[in-house]
């Protein structure tokens, strides 16, 4: 089962099915069949294309991917926003260590605190 994305263009021009079939030049149990989800021919999609003024291409649905796969970018996001936050703060903790030691070195020498 293909999916094109005919009728949403379609409708965007405001045409039927009955008018796009004839601008086409197809029959209009043609258009209702691709529109339900039948594979149809280069040359039917072709003539489609161009009644509606676009690429063959632009007729294709948008992959189910694509859809599926933004809440794993955002997870994906939130993960290296939550591991640079992790390592912001590590590194913080090792620069206020090593300035307290420093401290601790220059003022009492013989007594460290640790």
């Amino acid at each position: 089962m293909q999916k094109y994305r005919i009728r949403p263009l379609r409708l965007e021009k405001g045409w039927s099915q009955e008018q796009l079939a004839t601008i086409a030049g197809l029959s209009t149990r043609t258009v209702q069949r691709i529109e339900n989800g039948e594979q149809a021919s280069l040359e039917t999609l072709t003539a489609i294309a161009a009644a509606l003024g676009v690429q063959v291409r632009d007729l294709n649905a948008q992959p189910q991917q694509t859809i599926e796969e933004a809440p794993d970018e955002q997870r994906l996001r939130r993960q290296v926003a939550a591991e640079g936050k992790l390592l912001s703060m590590a590194v913080r903790f090792a620069v206020i260590g090593v300035m307290l030691f420093a401290i601790n070195w220059f003022t009492h020498p013989h007594y460290l605190w640790s």
